[in-house]
């Protein structure tokens, strides 16, 4: 599933990380959809 892969401990590490460098595109906002 999808969702579990997402949400999965080692990917949201990768996921947040990404966020953090990509917070002053508006894109950061879909990732918390």
């Amino acid at each position: 599933h999808v969702l579990e892969i997402y949400n999965s401990p080692e990917y949201r590490k990768l996921r947040e990380a990404t966020v953090s460098r990509l917070s002053v595109s508006p894109c950061d906002k879909c990732t918390f959809m």
